[in-house]
């Protein structure tokens, strides 16, 4: 079995328009996330833990996601949600599993394919 065959989610990429660009006070300018592309994926959440302090509770995930390895992504890329391939392809939308934003933290390349760690945006 390929890592392709098993990539049964799709990934709504996004990427910042205004990458780069900065404001009148030569601070980054604020990002306009516009579509990249939609690519097969895998994601599953390895961890989940709960941290509990005196005065909050904050829940650790850790999404994981696995792309081809000729997927064009960055970490600069987020991704808008993580959805059912085939509902997606057959009805234009699909189940999302995973709600976005999420920020794409670290890509590791595989023999197969690209391995990807990712983090919630709140």
């Amino acid at each position: 079995m390929t890592a392709r065959s098993q990539m049964t989610m799709r990934a709504f990429v996004q990427e910042n328009a205004n990458a780069g660009e900065v404001d009148a006070h030569n601070n980054p300018a604020e990002a306009i996330w516009s579509p990249k592309e939609t690519i097969a994926c895998f994601a599953w959440s390895r961890t989940k833990v709960e941290a509990v302090s005196e005065d909050r509770t904050a829940i650790i995930e850790d999404l994981r996601c696995t792309m081809p390895i000729d997927a064009d992504v960055s970490p600069s890329d987020r991704i808008q949600k993580i959805v059912n391939r085939t509902e997606a392809a057959a009805i234009g939308t699909g189940r999302v599993y995973f709600p976005g934003p999420l920020a794409i933290e670290t890509i590791q390349l595989k023999p197969t394919h690209q391995e990807l760690n990712l983090r919630a945006i709140s």
